[in-house]
């Protein structure tokens, strides 16, 4: 008698890789600041489920792509990110280095640098601008 076994999840044993190149930049909004993460894919031999992220420790939640957005309001802060990769098994791969963002105060305004188009005088340029 043939006897057919198939693989399961839970022959999965091997984690996926750790995710690299993880960055952490700010991005300011109207209130509070915006930090936009970005880190390259894990790979893995069943696939990546999904990511978790984490700030300063503290699990964010999980996400299935290669970037998130995590909204700041209690601001000045240094925050640390890490990602970790995790299969459908629920193997998960080591923490990523680390990436760092200082974000000012609620009072400190963002950095505008405004270029005075070519062929222009100054006059002709406006900046629209919204209270």
């Amino acid at each position: 008698m043939l006897h057919i076994r198939l693989a399961s999840e839970n022959d999965d044993t091997e984690p996926p890789t750790v995710p690299e190149n993880l960055t952490a930049a700010e991005a300011p909004v109207i209130m509070g600041r915006r930090i936009e993460l970005l880190w390259d894919a894990a790979s893995d031999d069943t696939g990546v489920a999904h990511y978790e992220l984490f700030r300063d420790g503290a699990s964010l939640g999980t996400v299935t792509g290669t970037a998130h957005t995590d909204d700041i309001s209690d601001l000045p802060a240094t925050l640390t990110y890490t990602v970790i990769a995790c299969d459908a098994a629920g193997n998960c791969s080591q923490e990523s280095d680390p990436a760092s963002v200082t974000i000012a105060g609620p009072n400190t305004a963002p950095a505008i640098t405004v270029t005075e188009p070519a062929g222009q005088d100054s006059a002709e340029v406006g900046i629209p601008y919204y209270i």
